[in-house]
């Protein structure tokens, strides 16, 4: 299942995150073509705002399931990232990203099946990222900005 949210997070907190992220860029931690940023060092209380806001939203969807990690990554003109599957915690059942920005040309998230998604600030894509092939076409030209997060089933794991 991939599913596609075109507004679940408001385009303020969209601003706030990605500000967040900008403020913070000199602390991010290099990984492959990305500068990651973990949520919970950086504001507790929005983190753990956030992760309720979503635990509701996936419960509404019938899904009982809980953000165990929340990182905002930074991707810079070049960045990309080849077809993969996550390598995430084996308690790890779900992956979301949340655009936090679109002003920017390529950056799509891709699926092996051929889905193309084009990034649109504020749009969220839920997907089990262990179960589907997916990468991030090459990055053109401007910065782009996205909320990544796992989620568990397993309340022990959650830690925001």
């Amino acid at each position: 299942m991939i599913l596609i949210d075109n507004d679940l997070v408001n385009l303020d907190i969209c601003d706030l995150l990605k500000n967040l992220a900008i403020k913070n860029k000199h602390i991010a931690l290099p990984f492959r073509d990305i500068h990651v940023l973990i949520l919970k060092e950086l504001d507790s209380q929005l983190t753990r705002s956030l992760g309720a806001y979503l635990t509701s939203f996936l419960g509404s969807k019938g899904m009982a399931l809980y953000p165990e990690l929340i990182q905002l990554t930074l991707w810079e003109k070049g960045s990309k990232q080849d077809m993969h599957f996550d390598n995430s915690r084996e308690t790890t059942k779900l992956t979301s990203i949340t655009y936090l920005n679109d002003d920017f040309d390529g950056g799509e998230t891709y699926f092996e099946k051929g889905l193309i998604i084009k990034p649109e600030k504020g749009k969220t894509i839920f997907f089990d990222g262990k179960r589907y092939l997916h990468g991030v076409k090459p990055l053109e030209n401007n910065p782009r900005y996205v909320m990544a997060i796992w989620y568990t089933s397993d309340i022990n794991y959650i830690n925001i």
